[in-house]
């Protein structure tokens, strides 16, 4: 009955349930096998999913002594979890993602669905009934091969061609070729780059379905780019790029809003906003002024302009 708890990794192993307002520790957990411990999130008021740096996921349940209710594994070449997302927003399903049950069947609803990003750059699909990961791809480089554009339109929302039933566990990840067929696409070390924060995307969380409904996540990677993916397709759909080369490390879906904050290595903050590109600010201190943001409908680039300074004008 705690007022508003919060669960803190350590570099011990160790997890422990903290009350800010009483600031006192109610409840530890440790895992001294497992390596330091990370990313964690809430799945119930009292059951914690926390990610450790050997990739494994645990459900924690604070009300009991267990260690642990259930443990689950990212593939070993996936690397750790750096970020979890669930896929229901605000109490409502963000799009009608399907993850397919043992059986094959579409019955899985958004609530059981979470996403994960990785060390080694994998965007993983976790079904939390089955506890494994159904789904799983590597986004690889902002400089990689470019999608297909979609059909062109002044809107950042969703442009994918209808989903299908259901998620195929660990299909490959394929791009349209030049000739009509799809190839498969191998990730490699050139474009090798690790995931460092997850979002959803605005239209996704503000549940403006478009006929497909498929959900789409932001993530930012440690080559400095900041992807949107539909999850369904496999596809980036969307480039985010700073006007100079930095790390993203803060991706912040504002609540009720077409927008997305972010915080960078470089000490600013921006905010992008998907409904009106021209809207979108860098928070810059004076006599900075942020830059004028453009979106290229044709490469599906969302770009912040150059910021700049008032001119100086010498005093008569």
């Amino acid at each position: 009955n705690l007022s508003s708890p919060v669960v803190l990794g350590s570099t011990d192993g160790t997890l422990r349930l903290f009350d800010p307002q009483t600031e006192a520790v109610y409840a530890t957990h440790t895992y001294p096998e497992q390596g330091p411990m990370g990313v964690c999130t809430r799945l119930t008021p009292n059951v914690t999913l926390a990610g450790s740096h050997s990739g494994s996921l645990f459900a924690v349940d604070w009300r009991t002594r267990s260690s642990h209710a259930w443990v689950a594994h990212l593939p070993l070449e996936q690397g750790a979890a750096t970020s979890l997302l669930s896929l229901h927003h605000h109490g409502a399903a963000a799009g009608s993602l399907g993850v397919a049950s043992a059986s094959g069947d579409p019955t899985l609803g958004d609530p059981y669905a979470r996403v994960a990003g990785t060390t080694e750059g994998y965007i993983a699909l976790f079904d939390l009934r089955f506890r494994l990961s159904v789904k799983s791809f590597s986004v690889g480089s902002g400089l990689a091969p470019k999608f297909s554009p979609p059909p062109r339109t002044r809107n950042l929302g969703s442009q994918s061609p209808p989903m299908s039933a259901s998620f195929r566990p660990h299909s490959p990840i394929r791009q349209p070729a030049t000739s009509g067929s799809a190839v498969e696409r191998t990730p490699s070390g050139a474009s090798h780059c690790g995931v460092l924060a997850i979002c959803l995307d605005p239209r996704t969380a503000l549940q403006q379905r478009t006929s497909d409904n498929a959900p789409q996540v932001i993530v930012s990677t440690s080559d400095g780019y900041i992807q949107r993916w539909d999850l369904e397709r496999e596809d980036r759909t969307l480039l985010l790029k700073t006007h100079a080369p930095t790390v993203s490390k803060v991706l912040v879906q504002v609540p009720r809003a077409p927008l997305v904050v972010t915080g960078s290595e470089d000490k600013l903050i921006r905010l992008w906003d998907f409904t009106n590109p021209q809207s979108s600010r860098t928070l810059a201190c004076a006599p900075q002024h942020s830059g004028p943001y453009e979106f290229n409908i044709r490469s599906q680039i969302f770009s912040e302009g150059e910021p700049t300074a008032p001119k100086y004008t010498a005093p008569d």
